[in-house]
């Protein structure tokens, strides 16, 4: 190979390396930025008397399982939630937990909650998911026109399963109120929270530099599920919260105008590809890279995430911009799907005992891998190629759709070296459904093999720390 074409491929791989050293950087600061953050969180919620541990029931998500265990109804009411005893029989009402309460040190239960008839309540725990459940002796009566009590763990008496007297749990892996009131009763859940009955010190660990993103959070887990009160701090210390430069819905508005201005006014000039990249994947990224994606999506993000995707639905079926086929012929197939034995090789080499993977998942994958190859392959590399040299437009495409990941580090870097072969197959023949095929399969042998284990989840944005 002579000089003038080694040159051009040397710095390809180059920088082809250096992208997956920085998406692990990247993932690993972001995660440590966010640990900072959940610690300043905690340690504001200590000072101010209480915990992490608070909950304002507004929604019935706010609910585990978003109902009652057994026989009553739940309903969102105008200042919480309204539960209604269908038979008279005793309900059970769970408390989410993203991490095991610790129930020794924070032993004070504060409730915001009122029954219109006579109603008894009492606790029921479980320290770990696989112990048995310890309920209180001691029942807690309601008393209609009062809302607020006070409930002391330390200073109840505890049974376990079979009835017999048991030491108080230490924490609390589950923890629900066991309720018993008149059929057709009503009852009014607020909020409820755990405080420490007197000043103690916060336990606080800090993790050392240079962790990745999987590490930080498998330190975290392991951490407290040790001391589950302690604040885990990163090596950058703890990180206050900073204001938007715009607010959210003052940003939501400028885009959405730019993509009218965008498609009011096309254009078939080169530097028009990129405003085009940057407006398709401006929302996406808001939601995902952004952190905004979690167990409840922030409405403004998802509507900007619908806003990017629209304008790439604009570009496709509109403008009909690029060239490219949902089916395509045989020919297609055999290249894109060679990931699947790829992937089979990394499960097998590193990962565990296959988990289930029901029909209709698969067929859920199947379609949300052909939405992202058609945004990344059809809408960005299509207009990419039009404004930059193949191989440049095949590395941004990957680097952007690794992004899309973000923050799930080594979810990031498999997705960047895949979709670099699915780009460039893509270019022989311009057919998305082998693609897609061949990302749903390898994302279910990730998630069935490797995730839980040297992949920590296949979750991204803020649901990836849960």
């Amino acid at each position: 190979m002579s000089q003038r074409r080694w040159l051009p491929t040397a710095g390809f791989i180059l920088l082809l390396v250096v992208s997956l050293v920085g998406l692990h950087t990247f993932a690993a600061l972001l995660t440590a930025r966010e640990l900072g953050r959940a610690a300043a969180d905690d340690d504001a919620a200590y000072r101010a008397g209480g915990s992490p541990w608070q909950w304002h029931f507004a929604h019935k998500d706010d609910l585990v399982a978003g109902r009652a265990f057994g026989t009553a109804t739940v309903s969102t009411g105008v200042d919480g939630l309204a539960v209604t005893s269908v038979d008279g029989a005793a309900f059970e009402l769970g408390f989410p937990l993203a991490r095991p309460a610790d129930l020794a040190r924070l032993s004070a239960l504060h409730l915001d909650i009122d029954a219109d008839q006579p109603a008894t309540i009492t606790l029921v725990v479980r320290e770990g998911d696989a112990t048995p459940q310890r309920s209180a002796a001691d029942a807690l009566h309601l008393a209609p026109g009062v809302r607020t009590y006070g409930i002391r763990l330390d200073r109840m008496n505890w049974l376990d399963e079979a009835g017999a007297p048991t030491p108080m749990p230490a924490r609390a892996a589950m923890l629900r109120l066991r309720v018993q009131m008149p059929a057709g009763a009503h009852l009014h859940l607020r909020a409820a929270g755990l405080a420490a009955p007197s000043a103690f010190t916060v336990p606080t660990v800090e993790l050392p530099r240079g962790l990745s993103a999987e590490d930080t959070l498998r330190r975290r887990d392991d951490i407290h599920a040790l001391t589950p009160s302690a604040l885990v701090v990163p090596a950058t210390g703890l990180a206050r919260l900073h204001h938007a430069v715009l607010p959210a819905w003052l940003a939501a508005t400028v885009y959405a105008l730019l993509l009218l201005i965008l498609a009011w006014r096309p254009s078939t000039a080169r530097w028009r590809a990129w405003l085009d990249v940057a407006a398709c994947v401006a929302g996406p990224l808001w939601l995902i890279a952004g952190l905004q994606l979690d167990l409840r999506p922030q409405p403004i993000p998802l509507a900007a995430f619908v806003a990017g995707l629209l304008y790439a639905a604009y570009l496709t079926f509109v403008r009909r911009l690029g060239d490219w086929r949902w089916l395509g012929t045989l020919a297609a197939y055999p290249l894109p799907l060679m990931a699947i034995p790829a992937a089979l090789a990394v499960v097998l080499a590193f990962g565990h005992a296959p988990g289930p993977i029901t029909p209709g998942h698969a067929l859920t994958y199947l379609g949300w891998a052909l939405l992202q190859q058609w945004l990344m392959l059809a809408v960005v590399l299509g207009r990419l190629e039009t404004a930059v040299p193949r191989n440049l437009a095949i590395w941004l495409t990957a680097l952007l759709f690794a992004l899309l990941h973000t923050p799930n580090g080594l979810l990031m870097q498999l997705c960047f070296v895949a979709e670099l072969g699915w780009a460039w197959c893509f270019l022989r023949t311009r057919t998305l459904l082998p693609v897609a095929l061949a990302h749903a399969a390898c994302a279910l042998l990730l998630e069935s093999m490797l995730a839980g284990g040297a992949l920590r989840s296949l979750e991204v944005s803020a649901r990836f720390f849960l």
